[in-house]
């Protein structure tokens, strides 16, 4: 069976993990755990992902060409794609 300390241990040791965890207190009566989570996202990979769906958003638009919620998703996608490429290149 796998605790949960061998789960937070491998957890920690990985540095593709968008988070870090960390022990905050533990109730000695209970043996509940209280946890502090730092996200830490990178937007490079935001930017491949919404890459991603924007390839899969132009197949979606070929298979119902006349559905126009599709197409309007697609372009906000795009617009949001291009608005991550300008914070990662000039990050004033």
């Amino acid at each position: 069976m796998v605790k949960l300390k061998d789960i937070l241990n491998e957890v920690r040791r990985k540095p593709e993990y968008d988070f870090e965890t960390q022990q905050v207190s533990k109730d000695s009566e209970t043996g509940s755990i209280t946890w502090n989570v730092r996200y830490d996202f990178s937007l490079e990979d935001i930017y491949k992902d919404l890459d991603g769906i924007i390839r899969k958003m132009k197949k979606a638009i070929k298979e119902n060409p006349n559905d126009p919620r599709v197409r309007d998703l697609w372009v906000d996608a795009k617009n949001l794609r291009n608005r991550i490429k300008r914070i990662i290149t000039d990050p004033r």
